[in-house]
Parts: C-alpha cells; structure tokens; sequence
C-alpha cells in the first residue's frame, strides 16, 4: 500500500478547498461517497473535529487486500491531500470496495478516485481537507 501526504499552508478559509476536484467513475459503483459521521471536541487545544468516511463500490467482502492508517497535528491550518492506494496485480485478486475512515479539524473536504478503479487490481483514492491542523485517517482495501 502506498501512502503519500501534501501538506500546503492554508491562506484563508475562504479559499476553495479544492480548485480541480473532477471525479471521473468507469461505472455507477464507483462514484465515491463522502458522509459527515459525527462531530467532536479535542479536550486540550478545544478544536472541533469532524469524523468523515469516503466509500468506493457496493461489495464489502470478509478479506482485506490493504490497510493503513496515521495521524498528524499542526500547530496551524494546512491544505491537505491525502493519497492512498492498493495494487494487487502480482497476487490476481480485484479490489471491490474502499473505505477511508478521517477525521480532521474542517468541514471543507472532498474525495476521489484518481487511478484505477473497482473490479481491477489497483486503485488510488485522494482525501481532501483545506484549513485543518489535524489529520488521523484508516483506509481498508477489501478484495476478492
């Protein structure tokens, strides 16, 4: 699995979170679908986060083809892009569902596939968050 983390200084909250967001799905399961879960208050430095989860494909199975996960804290606000992806090309399993559990200190956030896609051996999923100082994530690449 590979990981990669942009991390850009915010400017200003009034900025677009992202200025070329284009999902381009190969079929109707893969339109990415982004939820707000809960809402939270960090006890020490009284920030607000929001729990989000980022899903791709319709067809959770019992086995996992990829995990990872991390946080981050800055001391102030950041553009992040958060880059995960799975390649199972050299052990012939497909990738049927993503899931991309975050949580971030904003509510100005967006996914995307960016690469591959469901139902082959590879894909690659970008989370987006523009003016947080904090970023814990879990990604699980299920697979048949």
């Amino acid at each position: 699995m590979e990981v990669v983390l942009n991390v850009n200084p915010g400017k200003s909250l009034e900025e677009p979170a992202v200025k070329h967001l284009k999902v381009s799905p190969v079929n109707a399961n893969e339109v990415p679908v982004l939820k707000e879960l809960k809402s939270v208050q960090k006890t020490k430095s009284r920030d607000t986060l929001y729990g989000f989860v980022c899903t791709v494909g319709q067809i959770k199975t019992d086995s996992l083809g990829c995990v990872g996960s991390d946080s981050v804290a800055w001391p102030s606000e950041q553009n992040v892009e958060l880059t995960v992806s799975c390649d199972k090309s050299n052990v012939g399993r497909i990738i049927t569902y993503v899931e991309v559990h975050f949580v971030v200190s904003t509510q100005n956030v967006g996914c995307n596939v960016s690469a591959g896609s469901i139902g082959t051996s590879s894909i690659e999923v970008k989370v987006y968050a523009a003016g947080t100082n904090y970023l814990e994530y879990s990604s699980l690449f299920y697979i048949q």
